[in-house]
């Protein structure tokens, strides 16, 4: 097995004419092979940026989105006690929605 640079120097040993072609098409085929692992590293790089970049921009909106949600809870909380007295919130992070338990009160 030959590196770039070793085919080049056994193309200026090598004197014949189907030697020196041979040589020039491994060099050739060298040089497609640097500029294909070249750009496929670019690629690489520019898709890892911006999976960095989405990953950091999905962290912040879920923090956006848990702000809104905590506010919007507050003001159902304050909504409600304007209009009744009797609210005991229970906090119970097993549940992903929120339910509102009524008794044989009369609200």
């Amino acid at each position: 097995m030959f590196t770039e640079e070793g085919v080049v120097m056994l193309a200026t040993v090598i004197k014949t004419e189907a030697a020196s072609q041979i040589s020039i098409e491994i060099v050739d085929a060298f040089v497609t092979m640097r500029k294909y692992i070249g750009n496929n590293l670019l690629e690489q790089k520019y898709i890892t940026n911006q999976v960095i970049k989405n990953t950091e921009d999905i962290k912040l909106l879920n923090a956006s989105f848990s702000k809104l949600e905590e506010k919007k809870k507050e003001l159902d909380i304050r909504k409600y006690r304007r209009q009744y007295y009797n609210l005991n919130l229970i906090y119970d992070e097993t549940f992903h929605d929120h339910y509102l338990m009524i008794d044989d009160k009369r609200i």
